[in-house]
């Protein structure tokens, strides 16, 4: 992967765009990154960063791949609405192992779902295929997110970011009775969430990050994906 370690276009509203625009990019999809999968999440960091933008959840292993984190491993951040990396995957570029290359978009999966039949999600063997021969699959994006390799080799990937915001940290002990009781409650106040418990102990300790906005605010710092909470009792 040291050499599929590019970035192919940084597409983001209201600031310079790096590379080359995608063409696939349409006016509406949002701010995305577009990168080849060897290039590490740390690096991808200071690329959005220099632009204003971040992943919405970062994982804690920012020297894995992009390729890694989303198709390879699924690597989860800290966000409660957020989900994982490969959530954040809108378009991959694939080659297939029959040397065909797709490109699955998350705009057409939607398109297209209502008009799909039985036989384009499963598709028969065209008249004269060779007996026993495997049908070539009708792919989408949601069959190659954390797909692990095993539909081809990805050469491009692109990621939905958004720009800049602050959270401010606070670190609370609670009963885990309690906190099962309010979990949905706190998961919807805060953007990030860790907790902190041992096996057999009757409470923890858990971090909460909360989405102050774009604008600096008193106590708050940058989200950058270095916020992660590592057990300080603060």
């Amino acid at each position: 992967m040291t050499r599929m370690d590019r970035v192919l276009a940084v597409d983001v509203v209201g600031g310079p765009v790096a590379r080359h625009a995608s063409a696939h990019h349409g006016a509406g999809a949002g701010p995305s990154v577009l990168v080849q999968p060897g290039l590490t999440l740390r690096d991808l960091r200071a690329v959005l960063a220099a632009h204003g933008y971040t992943l919405p959840s970062w994982p804690m292993l920012l020297d894995q791949t992009v390729g890694g984190a989303t198709l390879g491993s699924g690597s989860h951040g800290s966000s409660t609405r957020d989900g994982t990396t490969c959530d954040l995957v809108t378009e991959i570029a694939l080659v297939l192992p029959d040397g065909s290359i797709v490109t699955l978009r998350d705009e057409e999966e939607e398109e297209e779902e209502d008009d799909r039949t039985d036989d384009d999600r499963n598709p028969r063997p065209s008249p004269g295929a060779v007996p026993g021969a495997t049908p070539r699959l009708s792919l989408r994006l949601r069959d190659a997110r954390l797909s692990l390799g095993l539909l081809g080799i990805a050469t491009a990937i692109r990621l939905r970011c958004v720009r800049q915001y602050y959270v401010r940290r606070t670190v609370h002990a609670m009963s885990v009775t309690e906190f099962g009781n309010r979990a949905e409650a706190l998961a919807a106040s805060f953007r990030h969430l860790w907790v902190l418990w041992e096996l057999g102990q009757d409470a923890l300790a858990f971090c909460a990050l909360e989405d102050v906005g774009e604008i600096a605010a008193p106590g708050a710092e940058r989200y950058d994906g270095e916020n992660w909470y590592r057990g300080e009792l603060v």
